[in-house]
């Protein structure tokens, strides 16, 4: 049983049948008959620990975008569970459940351990697209500590660094965490899709939500009203959540999830099959499969952001790699104010751990070291493949099913499928990183240029085109794409140089041995080893 499912088997444990079932109504009678003076006092006590904890975790963090939008969720799932029950949880929580832990003796989430960063991702995607990354996942997953939170604020604006896709919305970062558990890895991505919000909320107006129905009893909060909610307050980039989780071992992402907020609800947009199993047969239906396969088309239109997730899964080598580059900060929180102003009483502190009185956050901080970033960069994120090939059927806990590999397992079993509602043939999907600098059309004088590094999938991975442009990059490639070429031309490197001719000759001269034709710029060598020895050289150029 893989961990997910391990952890969420744990919480059903403790999880009543539903009231409107027969079970659910025999347990209410058996709870009224059974319960006396000091068992009402005894759960009281138990609640108002739990209530006092989940307010204090909601004051104890660091105080930035990421281990706040961990609260935001903490505090929601406390909520439901409080008012309406372990069984009242958003689809969110197939995901995020791993973020927290269910503590059944006062019956509340305990957001787990965190260590806050603050990166630059201009630097981050530079070191993770360079030849110091490892190839080797496990060496980059692995050195994430099991069951820590690894938060990343971005210290970048929003416009410095945007990514998209071909023909794909075009995103900015505001920050991502991961965690993990065995081989597995679950992802939150902070991101906002560039388009004008002010816009979006007027066609927002005329959105018509509804509750599922097992949710009716669940409604947004008044004081939230219903907009294209900013990232991070930027305007021009509208607030999206990302959530997947991957299995580092198998090379596979089980489930995608996009949450598009809206201020007082999500869109909510994913594939996962497990949120679509039907409560009396256990399996998904003809209907639900045709629904899966409509979402995931829909969800393969901002696949740069599921990319984007396993490029994020570098982090924890790129930290290795610049430990040397780390200055700690400390950051009071919210519940140090509150218990020097006494906001938070003595009595209360006495229902908290010395887990819970976390009056001060390190927080540390990775210092730009980027120079002169390429303008525009295309890469691979590391390949992980979308789970295909079928879902988990519940089963009464007593009956016994197959794993997917013929094995016996307890209440679940395995149902392949054989139309999958997942295109089985899954291409390397090319990410663009584009800096604020690039497309500047600005004239240059005589010397000045770019040099450029450009690709073409229809080459392979390993055939590149390196020249020099007095414009830019990207209206070469135009150009390069126009010219009876099998596919079109990507920009993957640029640089801006004082002296373009002598930088080309220079870059041709060291080449020489990876050039498959005198007469012409296209050289056989892999993206790692061409990177390597440009960089090497190239800053001589740069006046």
């Amino acid at each position: 049983m893989s961990k997910h499912k391990h952890r969420m088997s744990t919480i059903g444990l403790y999880a009543g049948p539903p009231l409107c079932t027969t079970e659910g109504q025999a347990l209410q009678e058996f709870l009224k008959k059974h319960t006396n003076e000091t068992t009402k006092q005894e759960t009281a006590s138990r609640y108002k620990t739990a209530r006092t904890r989940v307010i204090a975790q909601h004051r104890n963090g660091a105080g930035f975008p990421i281990d706040n939008l961990i609260r935001y969720f903490a505090g929601e799932f406390n909520d439901r569970n409080f008012n309406h029950g372990l069984r009242s949880m958003p689809s969110s929580f197939n995901v995020l459940e791993a973020f927290v832990q269910y503590e059944p003796e006062f019956s509340y989430f305990k957001i787990r351990p965190e260590q806050d960063y603050c990166i630059s991702f201009s630097d981050f995607l530079d070191y993770a697209t360079s030849p110091e990354c490892p190839t080797d996942m496990n060496i980059s997953t692995n050195a994430f500590d099991e069951g820590v939170i690894y938060s990343f604020n971005i210290t970048n604006n929003l416009t410095d660094i945007t990514f998209s896709t071909i023909n794909g919305a075009e995103y900015g970062i505001g920050g991502f965490t991961i965690i993990r558990h065995g081989q597995e890895l679950s992802v939150l991505l902070l991101a906002g899709e560039k388009i004008d919000t002010n816009k979006k909320t007027k066609e927002l107006s005329s959105l018509k939500t509804q509750a599922c129905s097992n949710r009716k009893k669940i409604v947004p909060t008044q004081d939230r009203k219903k907009e294209a909610v900013p990232l991070l307050g930027d305007p021009g980039f509208w607030q999206s959540i990302v959530l997947a989780r991957f299995d580092s071992e198998t090379r596979t992402q089980e489930v995608r999830y996009i949450l598009k907020d809206i201020g007082d609800s999500f869109i909510v947009t994913t594939d996962d099959p497990s949120i679509y199993l039907d409560e009396k047969t256990g399996g998904v239906s003809d209907k639900n499969l045709g629904d899966l396969a409509k979402l995931s088309v829909e969800l393969d239109q901002h696949k740069v952001l599921f990319e984007l997730c396993k490029t994020c899964l570098s982090v924890a080598s790129y930290l290795e790699f610049n430990v040397d580059n780390v200055r700690v900060e400390r950051h009071p929180t919210s519940l140090a104010e509150d218990i020097q102003t006494g906001s938070c009483t003595t009595t209360q502190l006495k229902y908290l751990t010395s887990q819970d009185r976390v009056r001060y956050r390190n927080v540390s901080v990775l210092q730009s070291v980027l120079q002169s970033p390429p303008d525009n960069t295309f890469y691979h994120a590391p390949e992980f493949q979308k789970e295909v090939s079928g879902y988990w059927k519940r089963l009464l806990p007593q009956e016994i099913g197959e794993d997917k590999h013929g094995n016996a397992i307890h209440g679940r079993t395995w149902v392949k499928v054989e139309s999958t509602w997942i295109q089985t043939q899954q291409q390397p999907v090319v990410v663009q990183a584009k800096r604020f600098s690039a497309g500047n059309t600005t004239k240059l004088n005589a010397d000045k240029g770019y040099i450029y590094v450009m690709h073409n999938p229809a080459h392979g991975n390993d055939l590149f085109k390196v020249g020099l442009t007095r414009r830019n990059s990207d209206t070469r490639a135009d150009e390069l794409s126009g010219t009876g070429a099998p596919d079109k031309f990507l920009v993957a490197q640029e640089w801006e140089v004082t002296d373009c001719v002598s930088a080309e000759k220079w870059i041709h001269d060291i080449l020489r041995d990876y050039r498959i034709n005198p007469k012409r710029e296209f050289f056989k060598i892999s993206f790692q080893d061409l990177m390597k020895l440009i960089s090497a050289g190239i800053k001589q150029f740069q006046g």
